[in-house]
């Protein structure tokens, strides 16, 4: 996941809107440690929303599709401030480095997965087994969900990986301004929810309508290029002083705003004579908006969010989000009929265990996986991340 502290790199101002990205990029980087905390809550959210109802707790409709979606902003905006030093960025090892960090937690997950199957009599798909460890189960409609239904979002990471270097030899060979690359991004994004419209109000199988809007990767591609965005604004702005009450405010008036989009998304899209999904990229701009925020408040008011315990639930979190179903089929087979009467004891019990797995994955499987996979492809770590 994603672990940040500001550097003291040295990175010229960005003066205006016409500033050349390019020149803005090859300046330095730069790292913030409240971002690994957002997203701790994030995935937490994740794990409420889809066990949460279980124990009587209300969940917004959009909650966590959304925080997905928050994923692949922030993945976007934290890999252009660790990365945007032109000069230097390699693809390959790149690469390596951030399939180092998944994978490991992701394929562990599957086999659990797999696990939990054979020991409950549930069938295995081997057309979706297949899939998933090609990491390709989103791009086909009515697989997404056959096997750790969160893993999909992995699939879209592989293709936004796959991109991130595409994007930036762009930017550097057209030369972008800062000002046209905000208005790409509008475009990208409003060119995605007009898609989404369409694909909605088309005779497409409920389903495959369903999962192309809401899993398929291109799709998700405007939420990254808004957080890709605004990273490269960040690293343009360092040298400037904020308004640390107005960063604050404007990062609270987006994650208030996000909540009521989660809890009121059936409200929203009655609001317009077309069909509007709420719950994949249109609130992608908040979230820029949000982490932007949160990464340019002084030190002093980020320290909540950077304590080295929080830091530490962040580093955790891919594991939180990836294990989540399958440590709960197991849970509910070991110990969860032990508190079938008290609902809440026993969402409790299941996310504390979960905690203590996702604790134990990063620190005895992803992390000496990802630092062995390093060494024998690289030699050396490409960068100290963990996105």
């Amino acid at each position: 996941m994603t672990c940040c502290a500001i550097s003291n790199s040295r990175l010229k101002p960005l003066r205006n809107s016409d500033a050349s990205v390019g020149t803005i990029l090859k300046e330095g980087r730069a790292r913030v440690d409240a971002l690994t905390t957002l997203r701790f809550i994030a995935a937490f959210l994740v794990v409420v929303y889809h066990f949460g109802p279980s124990a009587g707790i209300p969940v917004a409709s959009g909650m966590g599709p959304l925080m997905v979606t928050f994923f692949f902003v922030l993945s976007g905006f934290v890999l252009t401030i660790a990365y945007m030093k032109g000069h230097m960025f390699k693809p390959g090892p790149f690469l390596i480095n951030r399939l180092s960090r998944v994978c490991p937690a992701f394929y562990a997950a599957l086999l659990l997965e797999l696990f939990s199957r054979w020991l409950y009599g549930r069938p295995i798909d081997f057309s979706a087994v297949g899939l998933n460890l090609a990491l390709a189960q989103a791009w086909v409609p009515g697989q997404v969900m056959i096997l750790n239904p969160p893993g999909w979002s992995l699939s879209v990471e592989l293709f936004l990986y796959i991109s991130f270097p595409l994007i930036i030899a762009a930017i550097f060979a057209a030369r972008v301004s800062m000002k046209n690359i905000f208005m790409l991004t509008g475009v990208a994004w409003l060119a995605t929810q007009v898609v989404s419209t369409v694909i909605i109000a088309s005779e497409l199988p409920l389903i495959t309508a369903h999962d192309l809007v809401s899993y398929f990767p291109p799709m998700h591609l405007c939420s990254f290029i808004c957080g890709i965005s605004c990273g490269v604004y960040f690293l343009g702005t360092l040298e400037y002083e904020n308004s640390p009450s107005r960063l604050a405010a404007a990062a609270l008036i987006s994650a208030a705003l996000v909540v009521l989009g989660s809890w009121k998304s059936n409200w929203i899209s009655q609001l317009f004579p077309f069909p509007l999904v709420v719950e994949t990229s249109l609130l992608a701009p908040l979230f820029a908006v949000m982490i932007f925020s949160v990464a340019k408040l002084p030190k002093a008011w980020r320290y909540p969010l950077e304590k080295p315990s929080f830091v530490f639930l962040g580093e955790i979190s891919f594991a939180l989000y990836i294990f989540q179903v399958p440590v709960h089929w197991l849970y509910e087979r070991w110990m969860g009929a032990a508190l079938s009467d008290i609902p809440i004891a026993r969402l409790v019990l299941f996310v504390t265990v979960l905690l203590l797995v996702s604790a134990g994955s990063f620190v005895c499987l992803e992390k000496p996986a990802m630092r062995f996979i390093r060494r024998l492809y690289s030699g050396r770590s490409v960068s100290a991340y963990h996105v």
